[in-house]
């Protein structure tokens, strides 16, 4: 069956894999795909499949994982930083690129995607534009603003350089490493880093009971968008998902309103948020 491999300059590859592949007719596949010099090369980077990282290391493990892999699937290959965001760029320009060769090759009177860009390569491309923003949801994962190349953290600490182009950056910010002003820690630079900033808040007075203080800003417990006190009451609509939260508690509104009225306390101070609430591709399983 045919699948893709997106490579590290968001290069699409395609491939091909046997039925009832092994472990070693897909390394194979990678490596051929990806032009590695060597096995222990190929199997020197990670590969995710919507959103779930392959075990290449142990063969009944990824055995279970082949169903994920399907005809004309993504496979995307990220390099692994071991040392030690606002989400980095997509794959839009990639796909405008591409487009304008694709839109001479068809009629005018398709209408549907499947038939309107015809080179099953575009298609996965599209499809990889969707794999890769999923893939840049977890605070793990982040692509080089340099060469592209999607990487993933292994060590979760800040200060990474990019093997590929070795560019110095913060991981988490994705700016240019300055140690005057930044920290080699896990989870953020220390200089108004992203997931930093997300977990942090001022209090300011509620709006009809100045003794009370609430947060000025919070990270959605759901799509983890940040929002802020909208200065009426404690409950906050996320404009991206549609939740609705208590800013002091961080409960639903539903069960905030069981223990306390909309301009009344719920709790002492408010609940914290940890770097934990934040999706990881890798577990401390999968980070040996």
């Amino acid at each position: 069956m045919q699948v893709f491999f997106r490579g590290f300059k968001s290069k699409t590859i395609s491939s091909q894999l046997k039925d009832g592949f092994t472990l070693n007719d897909f390394l194979l596949a990678a490596q051929q795909a990806m032009d590695f010099a060597t096995l222990e090369e190929t199997r020197g980077v990670r590969y995710a499949v919507v959103n779930k990282v392959l075990d290449i290391k142990h063969e009944s493990v990824f055995a279970t994982q082949k169903h994920l892999i399907t005809k004309d699937c993504v496979i995307v290959v990220m390099v692994r930083l071991l040392g030690g965001s606002s989400l980095s760029e997509t794959l839009d320009t990639i796909a405008k690129q591409e487009l304008f060769i694709e839109m001479e090759k068809v009629p005018t009177s398709v209408k549907t995607s499947q038939k309107l860009f015809k080179t099953p390569v575009y298609i996965a491309t599209l499809q990889a534009l969707e794999d890769e923003k999923q893939l840049l949801q977890n605070i793990d994962c982040q692509r080089c603003v340099d060469c592209q190349a999607m990487m993933v953290n292994e060590s979760m600490t800040s200060q990474q350089v990019c093997p590929l182009c070795d560019r110095e950056f913060c991981f988490f910010c994705s700016r240019v490493w300055n140690p005057l002003k930044m920290q080699n820690v896990y989870n953020s630079c220390g200089n108004e880093c992203v997931y930093e900033t997300m977990l942090t808040f001022s209090l300011t007075p509620f709006c009809s009971r100045p003794d009370m203080m609430i947060p000025t800003h919070r990270t959605c417990p759901q799509c983890f968008n940040l929002g802020a006190y909208d200065g009426k009451c404690k409950y906050h609509t996320c404009q991206v998902c549609k939740f609705t939260f208590c800013f002091l508690c961080l409960k639903t509104k539903g069960k905030c309103e069981d223990q306390s009225a909309y301009d009344n306390r719920c709790v002492q101070t408010p609940v914290m948020q940890d770097y934990t609430m934040f999706p990881r591709l890798l577990n401390p399983g999968l980070q040996s």
